[in-house]
């Protein structure tokens, strides 16, 4: 556990807690050992980053505004599953929740699921300004045969604490959560990402996000036109940042494209769909609502 000063403090069963002193903590590494497995879990992260899009907002608390939507996830141009999402809006606060599954062949040959939810602040009502900042985030996932449970709580600058069960092997290349200044947690960042907006403020952003181990950042570069009539779109990257593996450090980012479509030439932008290129197939998902 980092260099000695963080402590495990142990709860139910086989749940490790990790709790820092006052200025150092270790986080969990997970692993899996197909390469093909990776993928459909890097899709899924991308998916679950891509997909969390939700109405504007009105910039006056305590005003609400709600959105949801459900995706079907494509893996190689075969039907794979479902990611169902709500958003709520209320002032300066948001909550989101995400559930997802396997489904079909893939889902026969590898089953997945997962359930999580986010909390934060969004003063002004906007994406990652400055002020933004993720207060929890909590995550139920069961992938092939592991499963996990896992919570990342944040202070006002950074995570205070990070709870896995079941525990997490430390790693010589983990990272202290703790010095994580400015991240979102991957729902959180999704929701102040892509949320409904014109056009014009769709995507130029970028955001770094903390998974309870490992440090990537988001990057969405300004919105274009798009392959299909009225479509805009926005090209995007996931890059690593910290607490992956040596190897991993060194391979490229992640690209993938978001597609949006309005309703109506004055009406905000709403995600339609994504691609990316997992480097073991092509990953897409696609708004049925």
């Amino acid at each position: 556990y980092g260099e000695g000063r963080a402590k495990p403090r142990q709860g139910r069963g086989d749940e490790t807690r990790l709790v820092a002193t006052d200025t150092e903590r270790t986080t969990p590494m997970l692993h899996r050992s197909s390469a093909a497995r990776r993928g459909l879990r890097v899709a899924a992260l991308i998916a679950a980053t891509a997909c969390t899009a939700a109405t504007g907002a009105t910039g006056t608390p305590p005003a609400v505004t709600e959105d949801s939507a459900l995706f079907d996830l494509h893996f190689g141009g075969i039907w794979a599953g479902t990611v169902d999402l709500a958003l709520r809006f209320e002032g300066d606060a948001y909550h989101a929740r995400a559930v997802g599954r396997t489904e079909g062949v893939v889902g026969a040959f590898y089953g997945a699921s997962f359930t999580a939810e986010a909390s934060g602040d969004a003063p002004g009502g906007d994406g990652p300004a400055p002020g933004a900042r993720a207060d929890a985030f909590d995550a139920k996932g069961a992938f092939g045969g592991d499963k996990i449970e896992l919570s990342i709580a944040f202070g006002p600058d950074a995570p205070v604490e990070v709870t896995a069960d079941p525990a997490f092997k430390p790693k010589p290349y983990q990272i202290d959560p703790t010095a994580q200044i400015g991240v979102f947690d991957p729902l959180g960042a999704a929701a102040l990402l892509l949320r409904e907006r014109p056009g014009g403020a769709l995507c130029d952003a970028r955001i770094d996000v903390f998974d309870g181990r490992r440090v990537s950042r988001v990057t969405l570069s300004p919105p274009k036109d798009g392959p299909g009539k009225g479509e805009i779109q926005c090209d995007a990257a996931l890059s690593r940042v910290a607490g992956w593996k040596p190897k991993h450090m060194k391979r490229p980012p992640f690209n993938f494209r978001l597609f949006f479509t309005r309703a109506a030439a004055d009406a905000p932008a709403r995600l339609r769909r994504f691609e990316v290129d997992t480097g073991y197939g092509m990953a897409t998902a696609v708004r049925r609502n």
